[in-house]
């Protein structure tokens, strides 16, 4: 039986894609491809990063995703430092261990297998019952230090459990139960919202950080306000199952690339007054906050290709344009001349050049612009 990467490789492979071609599809970054057909899964941020990129990859490749996911669970269980045995080993000198029935008159040791046993049960009992849970334990804290991110961001962590969703051709399905939150980009804003209550012919939902309630009726859409998203969104309850929901996520309208601005710090292009340009630069500063494919060009100049480790800082400098493609966005701090600039959320690839360019309204006037490099 194929592991989960080679399942993911040999199908890819079989319908003939590259990674770029994947990519291009579903805007998930080759870096967390090749980590995921690698079982590389120490890359991820999270647990819940790469059990969301791993039902994407699957939900493309038309496998069960669902099977994947439980696939990667036990995946994750079987690599345990702390295997079941382990925990229930005595501490102290090992001894041997009769595992006939004690007799009553015995000696302790008997009384000691007994207590033993039950404790192993009790054990495997209180194991079984978090595998079984639906809730994500193949990671100690993994929940945990996601509701932190959430919460250091200005957000409320009241949610289980966090589905990421990624949108194709402006649409995408999900199930969700209560009490779970749903995740997915539009532009470069990260929209949540939340299940608060599944009733008999309705969902309601919480947006957040707003906490802007809405109530989801079958089959009707609704129009859910995101501030900082770039596109209208609407959101349709389309069957309820059980316990969960199903939900359609729609976005409609153009894009508004100032909204896009507007999630700088400082959205305020970079202006100069000179009587030449030979006196103008560009500095680029990257802080990367998590492993990142990086493509650079200084002046037309290629400066480097490939992957950068987190951790990594670096500054440089353009004298008229820098043309940049960075394999996740979310994944590095970016300041243009000294302001902040948000090119995308986390596995999202962004490619944009970013020059000088002359006022046609005042020839000794400059401005950088940024636009998309195609």
């Amino acid at each position: 039986m194929d592991s989960i990467g080679e399942k993911l490789k040999s199908t890819r492979e079989a319908r003939k894609l590259s990674l770029s071609d994947v990519t291009k599809d579903t805007n998930i970054a080759p870096t967390y491809l090749e980590a995921l057909e690698n079982e590389d899964f120490d890359y991820f941020p999270s647990e819940t990063y790469a059990m969301g990129f791993l039902r994407n990859y699957a939900d493309y490749l038309r496998l069960d995703s669902e099977s994947m996911v439980q696939a990667y669970k036990g995946f994750k269980i079987g690599e345990s430092v702390t295997p079941l045995e382990e925990l229930t080993k005595p501490t102290g000198k090992m001894t041997s261990i009769n595992f006939g029935v004690p007799s009553l008159g015995g000696s302790k040791r008997g009384i000691f297998v007994v207590v033993g046993c039950v404790l192993a049960v009790f054990l495997f009992f209180l194991l079984f019952r978090f595998i079984s849970s639906g809730v994500d334990t193949s990671s100690e804290g993994s929940i945990d230090d996601l509701k932190s991110e959430y919460t250091s961001k200005g957000k409320t962590a009241d949610f289980e459990n966090l589905l990421a969703l990624k949108l194709s051709n402006d649409k995408g399905m999900i199930l969700a139960s209560k009490d779970e939150a749903v995740q997915f980009i539009v532009g470069s804003k990260e929209c949540y919202f939340l299940v608060k209550q599944i009733n008999a012919n309705s969902v309601d939902i919480q947006t957040h950080p707003e906490k802007t309630n809405y109530t989801l009726n079958l089959d009707q859409p609704s129009k859910i306000v995101f501030p900082g998203a770039n596109r209208d969104v609407s959101i349709t309850l389309k069957a309820l199952a059980g316990s969960r929901g199903k939900f359609l996520i729609e976005l409609s309208g153009a894009a508004d690339s100032s909204v896009d601005q507007a999630n700088a710090s400082d959205s305020d292009s970079p202006q100069v007054t000179a009587q030449d340009d030979r006196n103008l630069k560009i500095t680029f500063d990257a802080e990367f906050l998590e492993n990142t494919y990086l493509e650079l060009y200084l002046d037309g100049q290629q400066r480097i290709s490939g992957l950068v480790r987190q951790g990594r800082k670096e500054r440089w400098e353009a004298s008229n344009a820098i043309q940049v493609k960075i394999g996740n966005a979310g994944g590095v701090k970016v300041k243009i001349n000294d302001k902040d600039f948000v090119f995308g959320g986390k596995g999202t690839v962004a490619s944009k050049t970013i020059k000088w360019e002359k006022d046609p309204a005042n020839p000794n006037k400059y401005t950088i612009s940024i636009k998309d490099w195609k």
